[in-house]
Order: structure tokens, then sequence, then C-alpha cells
């Protein structure tokens, strides 16, 4: 009996995208006790990036526009498909289109995991811990001597949305005290040489968008609304401002759900025509 190649080619695409995502830490729903650390050259302690998910041949990937104002063949892509204003053009434009993350280096406290780990902090989260920083109570939090724990919460909002709350402990605490050992500055990575190592080049981008041969914008459009590499965007709303991210570790799940949706604006258009 034959192997059923595109079948392997599915259950490979979801491995790696599963494998992308269980290499970043990404918080529970409920309250997470984190340690945010220290950049290695002592200015802030996150970087802003650009993250384009839900691709055909990755789960996440790193824009190189938005990191390092090189070309990215996806937002090259995403802007030709805004001037094609099909339906199917413009989901499939939300769906491609960059995503602002902040990466920050930190220590999960609460999953017996402690070594370092990066997170891909939505705005919110970094404006919280900004606001904290600012305030002379606490200063920066981010000090291996005499820095503070943070709790984030991620919380389930109305309408499928995710809402994230932020509260800095009051003890100052060292990050030795908190590993057990002598803790150096040296352990945590530098935010370039780490994105450096996980950028794709242009062509290898090419790739991942396309899932393998390069095709027209139409074709495009068709394999990706058709679900043939997976689920659609999804929306998550931050509990500071109205505005819309997407949600990193519910990159993989979503067909169902958008199946169902499309179904009921089906469902929709027929009553109307038939109420005419």
């Amino acid at each position: 009996m034959a192997i059923d190649f595109e079948l392997l080619k599915k259950e490979f695409q979801e491995a790696v995208a599963q494998a992308a995502q269980e290499e970043y830490w990404v918080p529970e729903f409920g309250e997470n006790l984190v340690r945010i650390l220290p950049p290695r050259d002592g200015k802030l302690p996150y970087r802003r990036v650009g993250v384009h998910y839900k691709l055909a041949g990755s789960g996440m990937v790193y824009c190189p526009n938005v990191v390092f104002g090189e070309r990215c063949p996806i937002c090259e892509v995403v802007d030709d498909l805004r001037k094609l204003k099909s339906a199917g053009a413009v989901q499939l434009a939300q769906r491609l289109m960059v995503v602002e993350r902040f990466l920050m280096n930190l220590i999960p406290l609460d999953r017996g995991d402690l070594r370092v780990r990066q997170y891909l902090a939505p705005k919110t989260v970094r404006l919280h811990l900004v606001k904290a920083m600012l305030d002379p109570d606490y200063g920066d939090i981010t000090d291996l001597k005499t820095g503070r724990n943070v709790v984030i919460e991620k919380a389930q909002g109305g309408g499928g949305f995710v809402n994230y709350f932020v509260r800095v402990k009051p003890k100052q605490v060292s990050v030795d005290e908190i590993l057990g050992r002598k803790f150096d500055i040296d352990e945590i990575p530098d935010f370039d040489e780490f994105l450096v190592r996980k950028m794709k080049t242009y062509d290898e981008l090419k790739t991942v968008l396309y899932g393998g041969d390069e095709v027209g914008m139409e074709e495009l459009v068709e394999r990706y609304v058709s679900g043939d590499f997976g689920g659609e965007f999804v929306e998550e709303r931050n509990s500071n401002a109205g505005s819309l991210e997407y949600s990193a570790e519910r990159a993989v799940k979503q067909k169902d759900e958008i199946d169902l949706q499309e179904i009921l604006e089906l469902a929709k258009k027929i009553v109307q025509k038939t109420e005419k």
C-alpha cells in the first residue's frame, strides 16, 4: 500500500510548527510567575520584533524588515494581496501581515523549569513593564541583584479574545537566590545574536510562505483559504486598548473554528436572499 505523501507532508508541517512554539515560553491561562532578565548590552530589557504567524511551512518566522530593515517577501506578498481587494485576498493578507512583538529573556518560576527562555510579549505586557520600571517605587525590576519577580496573568475575554494583566511583586530578590547558584549575565542571550540565528533568508522565507513551488496570487489565496496550509488567523485583544493581536500559542489549531464561521456567514447570505 502506497504512502500518502500529502498526509505525511501535513504531519511534518504540523510537527515543525509545534517545535517552533515549544522553543519559546508561552504564558498559560491564569497567573504566571516569571523573572524578566536584563539585556546584555545594558539598554532595553526587550527587543522590538515583527513576526509572521501561520505560514505554510512553519508556525512562525521573524520579519527581516521589522527586525533588521531588510526586504521581506511575506510583507511584499501582503502588499500585493491588499491590491486584489477580493474577500479571500483580504483574509489572507490579515493572516500573513506582520505582528509587532517584544522579545524578552526571562526565567519561568512556577513550572519547575528554571532556565532562560525567550518570550514574545504583546504590546500590553511591554507597556505595563515599562510603566512599572518608570515608577520610582520599583525602578529596574530586571536587575540581577535587586530586581523583582513579575506576575503575568492571562485571562480569557469575551468573544474569544485574550486579555493580559501584569503585576510586579514588591519584594526584591536576586536571581542567584532564585536559582540557588551564581548566575552570570553571560548566560543571557544577546537579542541580535539570537535573532541572527533564527532569521531566515529571503529565499527561505519564500519557501515557507508558498510551501514549495511559487504560484500566482490567486492560487496562493486558494491554497491558504481552502485550508491546504492549516487554519486561519486568530484575533487576540489586549487588556489596555482595543487593538487586535495575533496569538502565537494558538497558531496551529484554528481551522475548525474558521470553517464554522464561514458556514454561518453562508447561511446568513442564504437567509437574506430568501427574504428578498
